[in-house]
């Protein structure tokens, strides 16, 4: 991936530094959610906080990435990419940065080493 991706992500959530190596990972949270494919979203249900969350194809596609591993951000954009159909450059990194601050924000993901499992 390019690396002025990284930068984007790191100047657009400061949490989501530049270190494109550090992993990330699906919290307890994360694991129990209810999914519904609707057209071209996503409605999922979240049982930790009773709430109903819209995720576009991105968002889906990172979560989609954590379930059976701890991923690099390297690796969730490589993952991201393929499961949209996209080229490793053609993936938005403000699609991408966007999904991952909102997923941490929501508490569904988190950096691996810091997770209740």
């Amino acid at each position: 991936m390019p690396e002025e991706y990284f930068t984007e992500i790191g100047t657009t959530h400061s949490s989501f530094g530049l270190d494109k190596n550090r992993s990330l990972v699906l919290t307890h949270a994360g694991r129990e959610l209810a999914w519904q494919e609707w057209d071209d979203v996503y409605i999922v249900y979240q049982p930790s906080s009773a709430e109903t969350h819209v995720f576009n194809d991105t968002t889906a596609a990172v979560l989609q990435s954590l379930e059976k591993d701890v991923l690099t951000m390297a690796e969730i954009g490589d993952r991201t990419a393929q499961w949209l159909d996209l080229g490793r450059d053609e993936l938005s990194s403000g699609d991408l940065s966007f999904a991952l601050g909102r997923l941490e924000e929501l508490g569904l993901i988190e950096w691996s080493g810091t997770a209740a499992r």
